[in-house]
Parts: C-alpha cells; sequence; structure tokens
C-alpha cells in the first residue's frame, strides 16, 4: 500500500517519467515475444520441407506442457516443490547480492548477449546445417531450441504479469513487493526472461542424446553469467534469477524429451524396502 500511493505521487508529480516507465514494461515484454516469434519463424524457414508438420509438433508440445501435471506423479510434485524451495531460498540473498555487485563488468556483457546469442545460434547452426546437408534431424533439432526458447519467453511473460514484482533498479521507490497485473517496467522483474532464455539450451542439450555430454555443462556455465548480469545490473533480485533458471530448464527438457523421447528425469520409487532415485537420459 505504501509503495502504490508513493507510486501515485511519483506519476502526479512526473506524469512523462511514469509514462515512461508503464511504456518500457509493454516494449520489455514485446521484445520478448517478438524474439519468440522470430525464433518460431526461422524454425518454420529451416523446416521449409516439412512446416506443416512442425506446426502440429509445436501445437502437439503445447498441449503436452499445458497439461502435464495432470498425469504428474510423485517425483514429479516432488521437484516442483524443490524448485519452489529453493526459489523461496534464494530470496534470503536478494537483498545482500543487490548491494554487492557493482560496477562494470566484462563477465556481465557476456551474460546479456548470451541469452539472446545461444537460441539464436542454435537455431540458426542446425538450421543451416539441416538444410546445407539436406538432413531433416538437424532441422528438427533447430525447431527443438526454437520452441524451447519461444515457450520460456511466453511463460516467463505471462507470470511478469501475474506476480508484478518490482525491479530492484527503481531506487527510493522499491523493496520487491509483488503487485499482480501490473506491466509497467519497475514491475516485471519475476522471473528473468534473459535467464529462462539462456536455460532452455541448457535443458535441451540435456534431452538430446546425440548432444556431447559436456555441452549441458558449458551451456549451464555460460547460463551463470547470465544470472549474474541480470542481478549486477539491478534488473533482477537472485530468486527472480533461479526461478527463471528452472522454468528455462525444466521447459527445454520437456520439448526436448516430446521430440528427442529420452531427457533427464529423475524418478522416486517406492516399495516395501526404501526408497530408490532413478534418472533416466
Amino acid at each position: 500500500m505504501a509503495f502504490d500511493n508513493q507510486m501515485r505521487g511519483h506519476c502526479l508529480v512526473r506524469p512523462i517519467a511514469c509514462a515512461s516507465m508503464f511504456g518500457k514494461g509493454i516494449v520489455s515484454i514485446f521484445q520478448m515475444l517478438l524474439l519468440a516469434l522470430g525464433l518460431a519463424s526461422g524454425a518454420c524457414v529451416a523446416c521449409a520441407g516439412s512446416m506443416g508438420d512442425e506446426a502440429a509438433q509445436w501445437g502437439h508440445d503445447a498441449t503436452a506442457l499445458a497439461t502435464a501435471p495432470l498425469g504428474w506423479k510423485q517425483s514429479d510434485w516432488f521437484w516442483l516443490e524443490t524448485g519452489v524451495a529453493l526459489t523461496a531460498a534464494s530470496s534470503l540473498l536478494d537483498r545482500r547480492l543487490n548491494r554487492q555487485w557493482n560496477g562494470g563488468s566484462g563477465v556481465a556483457t557476456f551474460g546479456n548477449a548470451w541469452a539472446f546469442a545461444a537460441p539464436a545460434g542454435a537455431v540458426l547452426f542446425y538450421g543451416m546445417q539441416g538444410l546445407l546437408s539436406d538432413d531433416n534431424r538437424a532441422l528438427r533439432t533447430a525447431g527443438t531450441f526454437a520452441e524451447a526458447a519461444a515457450f520460456s519467453v511466453l511463460a516467463t511473460g505471462v507470470l511478469k504479469v501475474a506476480t508484478g514484482r518490482e525491479r530492484p533498479d527503481i531506487s527510493g521507490i522499491n523493496n520487491g513487493q509483488f503487485h499482480p497485473g501490473n506491466l509497467g517496467d519497475s514491475r516485471t522483474s519475476f522471473p528473468s526472461g534473459h535467464v529462462a532464455l539462456a536455460f532452455s539450451v541448457v535443458g535441451v542439450l540435456s534431452a538430446h542424446r546425440q548432444m556431447p555430454w559436456w555441452s549441458a555443462p558449458v551451456a549451464a556455465i555460460a547460463g551463470g553469467a547470465t544470472i549474474f548480469a541480470r542481478i549486477r545490473d539491478k534488473r533482477h533480485w537472485a530468486s527472480d534469477t533461479v526461478a527463471a533458471a528452472l522454468i528455462g530448464f525444466g521447459i527445454g527438457n520437456f520439448v526436448g524429451s516430446q521430440r528427442d523421447g529420452s531427457g533427464f528425469r529423475p524418478m522416486m520409487v517406492s516399495d516395501a524396502t526404501g526408497v530408490e532415485w532413478r534418472m533416466t537420459f
């Protein structure tokens, strides 16, 4: 309530600045949606020979992703609860890390660029490989990276509007509270779209059998630079980035598993003698 009163006063005194802040929020979400559409278009161009099949695959995967919780088992709910717990635990570091990292950083510059370069580069690389060598599997891989990135952008965009969390870079009127339904740039902090994009690539890499074993860990390390960048630039709280990494990885792994039939799936199996953990790849 105090924040809302401050914001109203701020808008009355500086209406142009307030309108600009609201507009930036719309632009930020619009930019993410444009990226999603661009990736989708790139995948369709790459898969021009089977565009109908690719569109049908996206529709199938979107439905499967949206309805997945209806068929979740005990282990699936366990991992969701673990993700929520990790996000909540990381929120204890929100203010400390927000104050700790300041100044210029080459790592942060790389991290911000990686969020967009990773999915776009993967789509371009596999798309060109597929076109030049007439390799349908490479074309489908390009479509997988594009689909995972697009779904991650859409998911984070919906959550940004639904949660309306204050960004840490709005000094004087910000304390990280949530205001559901807000579109102003100062209230689109949770979760981070950049981090979700970076980790959607990690999820896809972890789901595909033909990828080198080291590709997912390397992409995860690069994604860590994106996490650092978003916190250092005071665009996100630590908990925003943790939630986004889990969302991006989960969506990427799910999409990759739908297309490749593999993926990282931790399972908890219990019987009369105890509990067993299994992981399939």
